[in-house]
């Protein structure tokens, strides 16, 4: 199996990195959007191309990164678009404190989230993204990859 790490989700791929994402994360996730398809769409609305990292097999999305850097995340989750997306429930996600954006030193990258297919675990994957990641990380003149880890991380 050839595995293909990308910079970058492309459009037809957006739904299964909002898949994974979800999945892996679902016990963050599940307090702000509710349900799962609710979930998953506010993702795939939401990702921002050039700070993800995808991780493929055959054409299938195996795994996937979420970067901030230059004060720009994975997500787009500023107020008006997260109110297009979720309505009242934006008030959900400001309840719940679910806040996807710290300020990140000029010189720092930081992993906000790393994920891959149950499927796929014990592969290797995790640490393929790794690599592309931290590569990122020197050929841009970081001198610094920081990695958030939540409690429920399996």
């Amino acid at each position: 199996m050839d595995t293909h790490i990308e910079w970058g989700v492309e459009d037809k791929y957006r739904g299964a990195v909002s898949e994974i994402l979800y999945d892996s994360l679902s016990e963050k996730f599940a307090p702000v959007f509710g349900d799962r398809s609710r979930g998953v769409l506010f993702l795939k609305e939401a990702l921002v191309h050039d700070r993800v990292v995808v991780a493929q097999v055959n054409r299938e999305v195996i795994g996937v990164a979420g970067l901030q850097f230059h004060n720009k995340g994975y997500l787009d989750t500023s107020f008006w678009k997260s109110w297009k997306l979720l309505g009242w429930g934006v008030f959900r996600m400001i309840f719940n404190g679910w806040i996807l954006e710290s300020k990140v030193p000029k010189d720092t990258l930081y992993l906000d989230t790393i994920a891959v297919a149950e499927h796929s675990r014990g592969r290797g994957i995790g640490v393929m993204l790794l690599h592309k990641i931290i590569q990122f990380a020197h050929s841009e003149g970081f001198s610094c990859v920081k990695l958030s880890v939540t409690d429920t991380n399996t």
